[in-house]
């Protein structure tokens, strides 16, 4: 019988809520503007299909021009798959290399 690993997606959504660190950061259901809304609405579904796209985490950055970034977030995750910290807790990205 194959194991089953189990998600760990909202665990993984928890942890990047607390990222942005007061910032305003909208979830599944709630709507940035309705020019984003609209083209999330319109464009292809994940397998190419029809429907609307209902990202977990969407924000809106302001680079420094002043321009506004939108940027989506999909949580994804199985248990020891996406995270890797230091010893201090903190995500660790780098590898032997640097």
């Amino acid at each position: 019988m194959a194991k089953i690993s189990k998600s760990i997606e909202e665990q993984i959504e928890d942890w990047c809520k607390k990222q942005f660190r007061g910032q305003k950061y909208y979830t599944k259901t709630e709507t940035v503007n309705a020019v984003i809304a609209s083209a999330l609405e319109k464009a292809p579904s994940k397998q190419g299909g029809t429907g609307k796209n209902f990202p977990d985490l969407k924000c809106l950055l302001t680079g420094n021009d002043g321009k506004r970034i939108p940027v989506m977030i999909e949580v994804k995750g199985r248990k020891g798959d996406l995270i890797k910290t230091s010893e201090s807790g903190e995500v660790d990205n780098y590898n032997k290399k640097g």
